[in-house]
């Protein structure tokens, strides 16, 4: 599988459920035939601007909308 069908997969993922761990994640993308180390998904979720919000008390992974994102590359320095 591509690296852009894992992060197509990422997306999906945060979008439909609540993720509060990267293992959570890992294990929903291994249900999804997608078989990461921890390091590859970190890289992963750094390169989609995945971050961390409080949400319904709990913390949980969100990527913010594409223009979000885009806005955000400069101030963070993100490629």
């Amino acid at each position: 599988m591509t690296k852009s069908a894992r992060h197509f997969a990422i997306k999906e993922i945060l979008a439909a459920r609540t993720i509060t761990s990267q293992e959570d994640l890992r294990r929903e993308l291994g249900k999804r035939a997608f078989r990461v180390t921890q390091a590859t998904l970190s890289r992963d979720m750094k390169e989609l601007g995945v971050s961390r919000i409080a949400r319904h008390g709990t913390l949980q992974y969100t990527i913010p909308a594409a223009s979000e994102a885009s806005a955000l590359r400069p101030i963070v320095g993100a490629e």
